[in-house]
């Protein structure tokens, strides 16, 4: 079992979880395997964000013929 830390927002460590290894895509040796682990932080963090951005169409933008 891994042993991963839980960070509150002021970067204090709040608590701990037992993962295993086949749950984060372990190969053969038991190491997980890390662009897996990475895509999974980047999913994550993706859809913390709002989602509120646009451009400017082409009606919208002055100046322009």
């Amino acid at each position: 079992m891994l042993e991963v830390l839980v960070y509150n927002q002021l970067g204090e460590v709040v608590d701990k979880v037992s993962v295993s290894p086949e749950r984060l895509g372990a190969d053969e040796s038991g190491e997980p395997r890390r662009a897996l682990l990475k895509q999974a932080i980047v999913y994550y963090n993706s859809n913390k964000r709002q989602g509120t951005h646009r451009t400017k169409r082409r009606g919208e933008v002055e100046g322009s013929t």
